[in-house]
């Protein structure tokens, strides 16, 4: 008996349209319609009706009003189950927990997915008056306070590979920023910018790192909120949180 050994002779057609459903709606903001899925997808009404029912009973995808679908959080909270991205987790949030203690600012975690960064943990500042992101968050890497952290603390081949994902002129622009940027950024070990997104916050970042290749995992944020009611000036905000990241770094 012949022995197949070329991995393209196995096929799974259902299994590839229902991934193609969830990594389509992964990169929406809005829910879709079976009929619009299908368009996007370039499927059949019927075939995609049937991956988005068994995916809606499986928990990935919730039905919401006039019959349109999103993702759950089951898929992130599988990735999160996996070893690597536990072990993180595990490091992180108890100093994340004292870091939001002591400066009286949230702050959350953020990896690379893709061409973006995604939001896996978040702890609260015990304060009544603070800023934070939601679990789940997404955002352009060349967008966010935490990609110039990661991309000065990567490999000149994911940084290629990050830069060819988005090619767009505002992009390469900003790639060009943050390459001017970056080893400034390995020389303080950390990042300052004034958010694009909300006023009156300033963003710190700082890597995450394991073992000696110094690259970065993950990134440490806090959106920090200045005035008269902050606990920690900016400059040590910006301090406590790179020594977080690296209390973090050496616990992995």
């Amino acid at each position: 008996m012949n022995r197949r050994t070329n991995t393209e002779n196995y096929q799974a057609p259902a299994l590839k349209k229902g991934l193609e459903v969830l990594e389509f709606l992964a990169g929406q903001a809005e829910p879709y319609a079976v009929s619009e899925l299908a368009r996007a997808l370039g499927k059949s009404r019927n075939e995609i009706y049937r991956m988005v029912i068994v995916l809606e009973q499986l928990g990935y995808l919730a039905r919401t009003e006039g019959d349109r679908f999103a993702l759950t959080r089951k898929l992130f909270d599988v990735a999160m189950r996996a070893p690597p991205q536990r072990n993180l987790l595990v490091h992180a949030l108890p100093e994340m927990q004292r870091l939001a203690e002591a400066t009286s600012q949230s702050c959350h975690l953020t990896v690379a997915s893709g061409s973006d960064i995604v939001v896996v943990a978040r702890v609260e500042s015990p304060d009544t008056e603070v800023f934070s992101v939601r679990v789940g968050h997404r955002r352009p890497l060349n967008q966010s306070a935490s990609g110039p952290v990661l991309y000065a603390y990567q490999t000149p081949s994911r940084r290629s590979a990050w830069e060819a994902m988005l090619t767009s002129d505002k992009d390469r622009k900003l790639w060009a920023a943050i390459e001017h940027e970056a080893q400034s950024i390995r020389d303080m070990g950390f990042y300052l910018t004034p958010s694009k997104y909300v006023d009156a916050v300033t963003d710190i970042a700082a890597p995450i790192t394991e073992g000696k290749s110094e690259l970065a995992i993950a990134a440490l944020v806090m959106p920090y909120i200045g005035g008269r009611a902050a606990k920690l000036s900016l400059t040590q905000a910006a301090t406590a949180t790179r020594q977080a990241a690296r209390r973090i770094s050496h616990e992995l």
